[in-house]
This record gives structure tokens, sequence and C-alpha cells, in this order.
């Protein structure tokens, strides 16, 4: 594979082997947090109300950043339902024009 990637075996083992880079170290304490809000939310929060609530605990990252982390852990908000405003009794009383007056009876079946 070193070979593949023109990457000499030492440096290989020496990238391996070092410290974790500090988006890796951020992106886990993230996680971490994000995964806490979620469970205290029963689960209802997205990356909009995490990013809210990651604010006012004085965490500042942007709403892609979350919810690119939410999608890695598997996690997923349940948004409300809109409720439709539109009645049943209003929806009967809607008529078309007859613009063509044709009667539609039948008188005898064919």
């Amino acid at each position: 594979m070193c070979n593949l990637l023109n990457v000499s075996r030492s440096g290989y083992y020496a990238w391996k082997s070092g410290p974790e880079c500090q988006r890796k170290q951020t992106d886990r304490m993230l996680s971490s947090l994000i995964e806490q809000i979620y469970e205290q939310n029963k689960g209802i929060y997205g990356a909009v109300k995490i990013r809210e609530e990651l604010r006012e605990r004085g965490h500042h990252f942007g709403r892609h950043k979350i919810a690119k982390l939410l999608r890695i852990s598997g996690l997923k908000g349940c948004p409300q339902r809109r409720y439709n405003q539109v009645k049943s009794s209003q929806f009967f009383r809607l008529k078309a024009n007859n613009l063509l007056d044709q009667h539609f009876t039948v008188e005898e079946p064919n």
C-alpha cells in the first residue's frame, strides 16, 4: 500500500502512531456533546436546535458541521408535523361553476 501511495513505510507508521489532529479532537468532543443534548431532548432536536443549545453552553459551531456529525452518528431529529388549516366543511362547500350548462342527470341505464 505504501508503494501504491508513494509514501515511505516509516512515514506511514510515524503518522499512524502520532498525535491526533485538532479537528478530530474537536469532532470527538462535539459528537459527545451532540449525543448528550440529543438524548436529553428525547431524540427530537435536529441540527438547528442542537446548535442553539450549544451556543447557550458557549460552544460556537456551524449548523452544517453539527448536521454532518449527526449523520455520522446515525442520529436524526424528529420535525413537528404541520397542522392543516383547511376544515372539511369549507372544503365541501367549494363547487365549480357549470360554465357549459350541461345536465348530468340520467333517465335510464344504457
